[in-house]
């Protein structure tokens, strides 16, 4: 059984955490809260200045908070192995070319951790959205045609974009892998 800092577990973790609190309550707050005074303005006005802008942000921040959350959890499990090899990623045996979450469950089984199926299908669905935020092109075409619900019509347009619920569904499957590589390591309480 793999021998790991409790510790630093906790830290993989209380980032998750701290960093749902903060895309899930503070920030939406925050920002409907800029939006909150509309006393002197027109329904005009409000539709298309506030309520476009208030969507438009409130969309962005889902964005921004799915690919910020998916990069946290990559960061984080690259340490990890990393921590556990004793090597840095680049040093690690090759496995050919596959999605990175795919890398990092055959690493893990290696070392006897098993992650389920459910777990391992979000983590690859969150990497192909993530490539084509950051990548465009090609990414967003094969993203359209195996998840096409990441695409909402905008008008006349498609837009890409994270629909409800998909961000918290992310942060619920992270922690989930964070619960699943506790559950399978020897915590050392030792710091």
């Amino acid at each position: 059984m793999v021998k790991f800092s409790q510790h630093q577990l906790s830290i993989y973790q209380v980032q998750t955490y701290h960093h749902e609190s903060l895309y899930i309550e503070n920030l939406p707050a925050a920002i409907r809260a800029q939006y909150s005074d509309t006393s002197g303005m027109s329904d005009f006005e409000i539709e298309v200045f506030i309520e476009t802008s208030l969507t438009w942000e409130l969309g962005e921040l889902e964005m921004v908070g799915y690919v910020g959350l998916f990069h946290l959890w990559e960061k984080y499990s690259k340490d990890f192995i990393s921590r556990v090899l004793g090597k840095k990623s680049r040093e690690w045996p090759s496995l050919g070319r596959m999605a990175y979450p795919k890398k990092v469950v055959t690493h893990l089984e290696k070392m006897g951790i098993s992650i389920s199926e459910g777990v391992e299908t979000s983590l690859i669905e969150a990497n192909s959205v993530v490539n084509a935020y950051k990548h465009g092109e090609e990414a967003l075409e094969k993203l359209l045609v195996e998840h096409p619900e990441y695409f909402c019509v905008s008008g006349e347009v498609d837009s890409f974009c994270i629909p409800e619920g998909c961000l918290k569904e992310l942060f619920n499957t992270v922690k989930g892998f964070w619960v699943e590589v506790e559950s399978q390591v020897e915590l050392d309480f030792n710091w």
